[in-house]
């Protein structure tokens, strides 16, 4: 298992991105360009920030912390990724986060979906059995959420749900709204 966090260091309140490769045998550093099997989206998707779809192999995988309803989570996507989630043919999951024990569950997420994926040859109770053996010696071991996300990890069925319309991308000429407002006002400030 191979772990390589973004660097340098991000800027407060910006996204991070790490990139973990695991298999059988010793790895070779996969450098940054490596395309990834499984992109986590642990912030809100309505928010601006990372695109997780570049640097995602076209059949590859999203899982989304938030409401596990299809229905609901739908919606909080910006039109852009509903739209490239569509032509990548990208399967899309989600995972509720939790307040108690996030990495654990996050972990516990992580692991159903390469499970529901077929990439790990392991059953769901032994996944967890191996959990526990790990963390047994910890004072607080996380073993009801990891079991919470893995059990609870679902894959978003988005064929049947229609797409946001997409903002109109403002021309050049067009000045914000803020700026607009600067030369209309009576002459006294505020």
């Amino acid at each position: 298992l191979r772990a390589r966090p973004a660097l340098p260091g991000q800027p407060w309140g910006s996204y991070c991105i790490v990139r973990v490769s695991a298999g059988p045998a010793d790895l070779r550093d996969p450098g940054d360009d490596a395309p990834a099997d499984l992109a986590v989206l642990t912030l809100n998707p309505a928010r601006p920030g990372p695109d997780p779809l570049p640097g995602l192999r076209p059949e590859g995988v999203l899982l989304i912390l938030g409401p596990t309803e299809d229905g609901l989570l739908w919606p909080t996507l910006t039109p852009s990724l509903q739209r490239a989630l569509r032509t990548r043919k990208t399967a899309l999951y989600a995972a509720a986060s939790s307040a108690a024990d996030p990495p654990a569950a996050l972990l516990g997420a992580i692991c159903g979906v390469l499970l529901d994926q077929g990439w790990l040859d392991l059953s769901a109770r032994r996944v967890q059995s191996i959990w526990e053996a790990h963390q047994s010696g910890a004072r607080e071991s996380g073993g009801a959420e990891f079991a919470l996300g893995l059990a609870g990890v679902r894959r978003v069925d988005y064929s049947g749900l229609p797409d946001a319309p997409l903002a109109p991308a403002p021309t050049d000429d067009q000045a914000p709204a803020v700026v607009r407002g600067l030369g209309h006002g009576d002459d006294r400030y505020d």
